[in-house]
């Protein structure tokens, strides 16, 4: 009877414990769910909009005005091959589910999504239907609701390019160019891929395709072929040369040149997506071709300070020619220069921006003769009414070591005598030798060019 007396006794006490315990542990969870339900708890801010503290309803309030500023203050833009404003309307936000979750404390932005129906009509008015495939609309969907979610107002403006498929994408023609065929043999038609955000070198697609049989002058053919196309891209030019002489298949400011091992030709695609330029050859031209998604701004180019510059003639003595005989040993070739311009235009074809491209020159090449030797005039004789005469002049009667007396103090022109035993010993006035003839002409063909001097 006792024990059973203790055990009830035991039973209560642990009873009592429990309901203690409970009491200040559950009972604390409940007083705190009851008086606190339907608020934001501290900390709590939805796409920099600070709801902490606020009951359900003014949450909500809140985000809707935060939402109606932005619709109001915002301007989204995609950018195709043109520029597209995005009615914003296709943007819808969850508020009530951010609310929820903003009770729980478990949201940083607010909720946001795209319609999809409304985006898609944009799109079909706006992109041909061949592009619109190759375009990868839920990831811009998403990309779009993100950003909308942070609430940010402002312009916003997104590249369509980094969504497109790309080998969904259509291949159109950008840009077609051609070059004189000359008497260059190109053995197959060339397709040269420039990969998006890649650098591209003359001399590694060579290595790469075993192109090394063709020579020097058709790959500087195809180099030109190649910079002429690119030039009203934006693809950038890393390295880039040009030859001694403008080559008669090239136009002034759009050549370039290679050389194996020396000179390479090298640029970059700064684009989302892939180019190809397509090189075939008929019987007359160099085909060449610029394939892939219109580039998002179009390019124009400018040619200023065209130049030319006139060659100098050269006369070289040979006494070997025949006497009266001339030789053309070198043509004379123009100089040339000029500055080209790439410009960049806006969506209504005025130029939004202009860089600098090259500044090409091309120095004269001197046209040089090969000539024979003047014959010698002969001396005029002593009674020579120009001279004085001995009758008419007695101090000017001289014996012969008198006259080698003279002669001495004088010893370049004595040594000029002796080296030409034909000549009449007396002196005559303003006489020069052939020889003093050529070197004074020499000096004067070989004046620096004017236009080395800065009078061109």
């Amino acid at each position: 009877m006792e024990n059973t007396v203790k055990l009830k006794m035991f039973i209560l006490l642990a009873g009592c414990v429990f309901f203690v315990f409970g009491f200040s542990f559950f009972g604390a969870k409940a007083y705190g769910a009851f008086f606190t339900k339907d608020t934001v708890p501290e900390g709590v801010t939805v796409s920099g909009v600070e709801l902490s503290g606020l009951s359900e309803k003014e949450a909500t309030d809140k985000l809707d005005a935060a939402i109606k500023s932005w619709y109001e203050n915002s301007f989204y833009f995609l950018q195709a091959d043109k520029e597209l404003s995005l009615d914003l309307t296709v943007v819808k936000f969850d508020v009530d589910k951010t609310v929820d979750l903003a009770l729980e404390n478990k949201t940083a932005n607010i909720s946001a999504k795209i319609d999809g129906a409304g985006l898609n009509q944009l799109l079909q008015n706006e992109i041909s239907s061949e592009t619109l495939k190759a375009l990868d609309r839920k990831a811009l969907s998403k990309e779009l609701a993100a950003a909308a979610s942070e609430l940010v107002e402002g312009i916003y403006s997104i590249s369509l390019d980094k969504f497109y498929i790309k080998e969904k994408l259509p291949k159109t023609i950008l840009l077609s160019t051609s070059l004189p065929n000359e008497t260059f043999t190109l053995e197959n038609s060339l397709t040269v891929t420039i990969d998006s955000k890649q650098t591209f070198s003359l001399h590694s697609y060579i290595e790469e395709n075993k192109l090394k049989t063709l020579d020097e002058h058709t790959l500087k053919w195809l180099a030109t072929a190649i910079y002429q196309t690119i030039l009203p891209t934006n693809f950038v030019i890393l390295e880039r040369h040009i030859s001694h002489v403008l080559p008669s298949y090239a136009e002034l400011g759009k050549e370039a040149s290679y050389i194996a091992g020396k000179q390479d030709f090298i640029f970059f695609n700064p684009n989302e997506t892939a180019y190809e330029l397509k090189l075939t050859q008929d019987e007359n031209f160099l085909n060449i071709t610029l394939e892939g998604i219109n580039l998002q701004k179009a390019y124009s180019l400018t040619m200023e300070n065209d130049k030319k510059y006139k060659p100098k003639k050269i006369v070289q003595y040979d006494p070997k020619l025949p006497e009266n005989t001339t030789r053309i040993e070198q043509e004379g070739i123009d100089g040339q220069s000029i500055t080209v311009y790439r410009n960049e235009l806006d969506k209504n074809g005025n130029i939004a921006n202009t860089v600098l491209i090259a500044d090409d020159y091309y120095a004269p090449v001197h046209q040089i003769e090969k000539t024979a030797l003047q014959s010698i005039e002969e001396v005029p004789d002593l009674q020579d009414p120009l001279l004085p005469n001995d009758s008419e002049n007695p101090d000017f009667d001289q014996s012969e070591d008198d006259f080698n007396n003279g002669m001495s103090e004088y010893p370049e022109q004595n040594t000029n005598l002796n080296q030409n035993p034909n000549l009449n010993q007396k002196q005559v006035p303003n006489q020069q030798t052939p020889a003093e003839k050529n070197t004074v002409e020499e000096n004067e063909l070989w004046e620096e060019p004017a236009f080395e001097k800065g009078e061109g």
